[in-house]
Formats: structure tokens, sequence, C-alpha cells
């Protein structure tokens, strides 16, 4: 038989917790992440030094719709905007949603308020200028979907059913070409009625590798990424923000098929 265990009668003092973060700061903060991952395909672990402190920026280029670099602190950052997906630069809306994202902050001070970081690298960020909520502003105006399964504002929501009310930006588009970015980048942009074949980012996980021409991309997919995420600004010759036109032309020809 195996003896119990004795047990100490000698009383301990209880000490009082520590104070700590409310449960509902540590809900949003967790969801957040959550979002972030989503859109990067990180790991959902949020960098503390990241997620704690806003800072000060100037907006120095607008990469499209839902991304943008700036500079702080003597450095050059790539920001992803928060719980939002603009249409794609080759999309229907794409390059007006790129051209908004410009007005609203290309060369203007920025206040950061980063969540986390994305396997790219990038910041993901609730982003203001001028004391506009950019994030808000570019669903508001029709220029970028909520990403439905993770946003965690309620108030994106309601913007973006307003500007579907109002046909605003991309909803003024035909049904068929209102296509959630999500959905394009998955089904690879393939032809309306098609059974595309399956080419998410983390179904097909692309890096920067030696590549520097057009000839050398397998698809507008890796021609976009290398020109987005790795600065191959020689395969964008005029700077219209689509890559190797030849290879993305031809990708987005199916569409109308």
């Amino acid at each position: 038989m195996v003896p119990l265990p004795r047990f100490r009668s000698k009383t301990r003092r209880l000490r009082a917790p520590r104070p700590g973060p409310s449960p509902l700061a540590s809900i949003a903060v967790v969801a957040l992440a959550a979002v972030a991952t989503s859109i990067g395909g990180g790991s959902g672990r949020l960098h503390a030094d990241v997620a704690s402190e806003a800072y000060a920026a100037k907006v120095v280029r607008v990469v499209d719709g839902d991304t943008v670099d700036v500079e702080a602190e003597d450095e050059r950052r790539r920001l992803r905007l928060a719980q939002i997906d603009a249409p794609e630069s080759i999309q229907p809306h794409g390059p007006e949603a790129t051209r908004a994202l410009e007005r609203l902050t290309l060369g203007r001070p920025a206040r950061v308020e980063p969540i986390t970081v994305d396997r790219y690298g990038r910041e993901v960020v609730e982003l203001y200028v001028d004391g506009i909520h950019v994030n808000r502003r570019m669903v508001r105006e029709g220029n970028a979907w909520v990403y439905q399964r993770y946003a965690v504002d309620e108030e994106l929501r309601d913007l973006e059913s307003a500007a579907r009310s109002e046909r605003a930006g991309l909803w003024a588009l035909p049904e068929p070409e209102r296509i959630p970015p999500w959905a394009w980048r998955a089904a690879g942009r393939a032809a309306p009625g098609r059974d595309p074949e399956p080419r998410s980012r983390e179904d097909r996980p692309l890096a920067c590798g030696s590549k520097r021409l057009c000839r050398e991309m397998d698809s507008c997919e890796e021609a976009m990424f290398y020109l987005r995420e790795c600065g191959l600004t020689r395969l964008d010759g005029d700077r219209d923000g689509v890559p190797c036109e030849r290879l993305c032309t031809r990708s987005a020809g199916g569409d109308e098929r």
C-alpha cells in the first residue's frame, strides 16, 4: 500500500494578488493578435515591445490599399492595416483603393498603434492621420472590406454596412466583380464558375529568394510577393503597382471569360 502524503498543519499567510490587466483588455489583445495572425500567417504570439507602445511616424509610401511604408526613429517600416482587407492591385477597384490610401496618408505624419508582427516582418497596426482612424475610413468609403472572420471592432461592420447601402467605392461594382480579396487570393484568380485550384499563401508559402527577373517568376502571385514583400521594384517598370505586366495580365484575363 502506498502511504498517504503528510500535510503540514502550519498556516501560510495568503498574499494579495498582484494587479494585472483587466480581463477585457486581455481578451482584446488576444483577439487582435488572431486578426494579425490571419492576415500575415504568423504564429499569433504577441511581441511585447510592439504591442505596448504607440509611436509617431511619417508615411513615405503606399504599397496598396492596406499596406504602407513609414519612417520612424530613423528607420523604415512596413505596416499592414489591421482587421481590413483591400482589393488586390489587379482586382477591380484595387488601384482606386491604393489611391484612396495615398490621399489619406502619403507624406503625412501618423500615429501608429502596433498590435503584432506578421510572418513577413510587417507590423499589423491601427493607423491614425490628422485624427482620422485610417482603417475605419477605408472601410467607410468603400475602399476595403472588413476581414469578417477575424474582425473584433464592431464599428467596422457598421461602417461597411453603411458603405454597402450607399454603394460607395467597391460596392458600386457589378456584383460578380465584388470578390473579397481573401477569396480572390485563395482562388488564384480563377475564372468565375470554374473550380479553382487551391493556391492560398498558406498552401504555397513564398519567400524572398534569388529571383530578380519576370521570366523567373512562376506566377503573378509570386511576382506580386517579390514586389510587395521583397522590395523588387524592377518588376514594376511603369510604377502602376502591377508587376510583370504580361504574366499578371494573362492571369487576370481569365476572369473575363
